[in-house]
């Protein structure tokens, strides 16, 4: 009985130990990470505001410009940043 709940003890260990080397592998890629963010699940998105208090989503801002009169993409871009205005500025590729 005894024998039991010591392999238990020691495997539940086991586990923890391998759970606390995991978390600071994260941490130090944290530190490492130039904007201070990582993700888990896509290396390549961030955290962006969104309009609602307090929250947040991580991912992309996509936008495009569409030519009105002939429904054509005319510019595109995909950003961290969460502004509306990401293709603002941006050269008017019409005028090539």
């Amino acid at each position: 009985m005894w024998t039991e709940k010591v392999a238990h003890l020691a495997q539940r260990y086991g586990r923890l130990k391998q759970e606390i080397g995991r978390l600071k592998a994260i941490d130090k890629a944290l530190a490492d990470a130039p904007d201070g963010q990582i993700s888990l699940t896509d290396p390549d998105a961030r955290a962006m505001a969104t309009s609602a208090r307090n929250s947040g989503l991580v991912g992309y801002n996509a936008q495009c410009a569409v030519d009105t009169e002939t429904h054509i993409i005319v510019s595109h871009d995909v950003s961290w940043n969460g502004s509306v205005d990401v293709l603002r500025g941006k050269k008017d590729h019409r005028s090539r």
